[in-house]
């Protein structure tokens, strides 16, 4: 039988055949089946589409909430360059969307704040417990193609945790939710990097530094080996875009003709020339700072650097608050966050590229 992911715990259940839980205890198949691991119901027809799973990870500080908010508000943008349909598969996702990313950072009449920071699954917040469902369609010639997303925002705490031995049930979730991805976005804060935070005069960071991050590195790394090879002798085949966001902040140290702070421009295609000459430099970047984190990524057989930035600009702090505030623009001016979404879509096949 094939295979389908649960779009709610991302378990892995061999049958996409809707109707297939009545059919194993010979009772009347049902219009929507019932998760045997979570026990939620599928939403009608889900269970017919493929899966392609992004996981966005990255620690404490990284942007990932704004990154998430900023990153579907752009997809729903390029529908016209790619075809394409964005469409979230339950209220839910709609609710959960528009009231904790959207509305700080596209709701409000010429003030902008960032997103809240993700508390931690162990701190009884419930959001980070549910993920943001969508399908993206796409017209191929004569034929549509569908396929179902899963956002999965996690607080850079739960991730600290270690996975391999961590038996919350939120963890678990977060666990098949990595080894199950059809492509990991990694997230990286660069103002961690010391020497290349110093580079640019920024002040004393709460971000991770390299060390901290290889560590994370290795644990996501450990995971999917241990779940999914069981081995560790096995190079990994999820696609892994190490991204470097806030890019924004590092314009200095890069080449004035580079094309990473160039407005992309899509032509119902991903352009792999200008993602291999981004990747380029973002790693040689790394390198010429501090390579430490890189080593995990070693187990990975398709990695790729990016430089992205949701807000494209350095918010400032709101006294007394966790938030902060837009001061550039009434709204964000996003750096190349579609890229990594783009070169994964473009692995598993949904996206040409040329």
């Amino acid at each position: 039988m094939a295979q389908f992911i649960c779009p709610y715990c991302f378990d892995r259940i061999n049958s996409s055949e809707p109707g297939w839980i009545g059919k194993l205890f010979g009772m009347r198949p049902t219009a929507k089946d019932v998760c045997p691991t979570c026990s939620r119901r599928f939403p009608n027809g889900i269970t017919s589409l493929s899966n392609v799973m992004i996981a966005i990870v990255g620690d404490r500080d990284t942007g990932k909430s704004n990154y998430i908010a900023v990153l579907i508000h752009r997809i729903k943008e390029l529908f016209l360059q790619f075809g394409w349909c964005l469409l979230a598969i339950d209220d839910d996702t709609d609710k959960l969307y528009n009231r904790v990313f959207y509305a700080p950072l596209y709701g409000q009449e010429g003030i902008a704040y960032t997103v809240r920071k993700t508390a931690a699954a162990s701190g009884g917040n419930e959001d980070v417990k549910r993920p943001l469902l969508y399908t993206l369609g796409m017209s191929s010639g004569n034929k549509y193609k569908v396929i179902t997303l899963a956002f999965f925002d996690t607080a850079g705490e739960d991730l600290r945790t270690k996975p391999d031995i961590d038996t919350d049930e939120t963890m678990k979730v977060f666990n098949r939710y990595i080894y199950n991805a059809s492509g990991i976005i990694m997230l990286v804060d660069p103002t961690g990097i010391d020497s290349l935070r110093t580079r640019v005069g920024l002040a004393k960071t709460t971000a991770a530094n390299a060390r901290e991050m290889e560590t994370i590195f290795t644990r996501i790394a450990r995971v999917i080996q241990s779940e999914k090879y069981r081995s560790f002798a096995k190079k990994i085949d999820i696609p892994f875009a190490v991204s470097l966001s806030k890019i924004d902040l590092f314009r200095s140290v890069f080449q004035q003709d580079t094309s990473i702070f160039k407005r992309p421009k899509h032509n119902g295609y991903v352009n792999l020339s200008e993602i291999e000459n981004n990747s380029q430099a973002i790693e040689g970047c790394i390198t010429d700072n501090d390579s430490i984190m890189l080593q995990a990524a070693q187990s990975f057989k398709n990695v790729r650097f990016f430089g992205v930035s949701a807000l494209g600009e350095d918010p400032e702090e709101v006294p007394h608050s966790d938030v902060k505030k837009l001061v550039k623009s009434p709204h964000p001016v996003p750096v190349r966050v579609e890229d990594p979404f783009l070169w994964i879509l473009c692995k598993n096949n949904f996206l040409k590229g040329k």
